[in-house]
């Protein structure tokens, strides 16, 4: 599953990233193995999805991933924090 997750999240919705959120939180540290796959997908998310709970989950799961890679989040960082900060400035987001 994780190896197509790309595919599946072509176009993030909430329903989705719901499924994403159980698969970080049941894979709990180990979820590193798959971080590369993951967060393109949660970035787009924030990036490019107008609907509110999409983007408010997909802030979620970066908070849900940092919590169980802890340090080794700094790789992901530079593309994390640009779709945080799209979500904090982008009007439809409220």
């Amino acid at each position: 599953m994780v190896q197509n997750i790309h595919q599946v999240f072509r176009k993030p919705l909430s329903g989705s990233l719901f499924i994403l959120n159980g698969l970080i939180i049941c894979c709990q540290k180990s979820c590193i193995n798959f971080c590369d796959k993951i967060v393109p997908c949660i970035c787009e998310a924030m990036k490019t999805n107008s609907e509110s709970d999409c983007a408010r989950l997909a802030c979620g799961l970066v908070s849900d991933i940092a919590l169980h890679i802890e340090k080794n989040i700094g790789r992901h960082l530079s593309s994390l924090v640009e779709g945080l900060l799209n979500v904090l400035t982008n009007a439809n987001h409220e």
